[in-house]
């Protein structure tokens, strides 16, 4: 089913092992339109309303969590399936977001794993209209050297991104109790953590994001003193 909005996704994982799997990671992205170069001075254009992501696993699989956050699933006609509101669709805006799942035994080869379906609500409309929907496929193996392939760098770095703002919560949340020494710690971790996969990968985006982490290590040290 063909739509107006553009969807990509990319498994952490070349393959899976066949035996089962937990924390194997997917990357969804969605958009429409180009990503304007500078910042517009007009609002961009209203596409549709509330674009929701319906996930429906199949037999064996399972959604445990959405960035880093636990999802409860809805339960239907004996099927778990995941929604994830995605808020409005505005031309030019593209968004993500990683699922975690887990596989219980599959048989080896390309098995179908979810079917995705994409809804939103038209300008003026008032029924939710179904835009695509399409299934989504991994790769099953005994291969160990399949398995041990290290994870895909784009997917690695957006969670890794991703998971600095629930460190950043994390840490104010302790320098505003007081935990000054907890907070200071939640910081300097991660941006050691984030200084190792810049020495890894070369990737310049890790280093500018640990140094932001060091400059609110001393910068709320400062603040939140006793």
């Amino acid at each position: 089913m063909n739509s107006t909005i553009n969807v990509n996704y990319l498994w952490d994982k070349e393959a899976v092992f066949a035996k089962g799997a937990d924390q194997v990671h997917l990357l969804v992205e969605w958009g429409c339109g180009a990503v304007p170069k500078r910042k517009a001075a007009v609002q961009p254009k209203l596409i549709g309303f509330d674009l929701q992501l319906r996930i429906i696993p199949e037999s064996g699989v399972k959604v445990i969590h959405k960035n880093g956050s636990k999802i409860n699933p809805k339960q239907v006609a004996y099927e778990q399936e995941t929604v994830l509101h995605c808020g409005h669709m505005f031309n030019g805006k593209h968004k993500h977001a990683i699922f975690v799942f887990s596989f219980d035994k599959h048989n080896s080869g390309k098995q179908a794993v979810a079917t995705m379906e994409w809804s939103w609500y038209k300008p003026l409309a008032e029924k939710r209209t179904v835009i695509r929907t399409e299934r989504i496929y991994t790769q099953f193996t005994y291969h160990l050297g399949l398995i041990q392939l290290p994870a895909d760098p784009r997917v690695e770095k957006l969670m890794k991104m991703d998971e600095s703002s629930f460190v950043l919560k994390k840490a104010l949340r302790a320098y505003e109790k007081g935990k000054r020494d907890e907070g200071n710690w939640k910081l300097r971790s991660h941006a050691d953590m984030l200084l190792l996969l810049a020495a890894r990968t070369g990737d310049l985006d890790y280093l500018q994001e640990a140094e932001m982490f060091l400059g609110l290590q001393r910068q709320w040290d400062y603040t939140y003193q006793m």
